[in-house]
């Protein structure tokens, strides 16, 4: 299982938009976080769908978050990218597969597909962008050095 490219290009949008705190032009974002501009105004139209930004036109225009930082969580984010996380077709529903009731396997997928989703339930776009603020801080002091 990996998370896509494009998953990873909304929690990079989002985390930018968290430390700004304010609206942003989307090709600033892209610029910023070294994304392609085109992709970038897809992924934020995406996420103005899915309710997590704010979409404002015109000369001043530009897109925010459109809920505290310390609300919007990276599964959240990922789910709105994705769709819903899965570790095997077992899980998607009862009797996807006709041996789940007695696989040994489904209930560690289970553990492990819960386990994974409230990780990422937990970790909140404000918590991140604090450990993003203080990583860039060390790395500048040491580079200075």
């Amino acid at each position: 299982m990996q998370i896509s490219r494009r998953s990873d290009y909304a929690v990079r949008i989002l985390l930018y938009l968290a430390t700004q705190g304010n609206q942003c032009k989307t090709a600033a974002i892209a610029r910023h976080q070294l994304i392609p501009t085109s992709l970038t105004r897809g992924i934020t139209r995406e996420l103005v769908a899915n309710g997590l930004l704010e979409s404002h036109r015109g000369l001043v225009g530009g897109v925010r978050l459109a809920r505290p930082p310390e609300t919007i969580s990276l599964l959240e984010i990922v789910e709105s990218i994705d769709g819903p996380i899965r570790l095997n077709r077992c899980l998607t529903r009862p009797g996807e597969c006709p041996l789940d009731r007695l696989c040994p396997a489904h209930r560690v997928w289970r553990e492990g597909l819960d386990l994974l989703r409230g990780r990422l339930a937990r970790a909140t776009l404000a918590e991140l962008a604090e450990q993003g603020k203080a990583l860039r801080q060390s790395f500048w002091r040491k580079n200075e050095a």
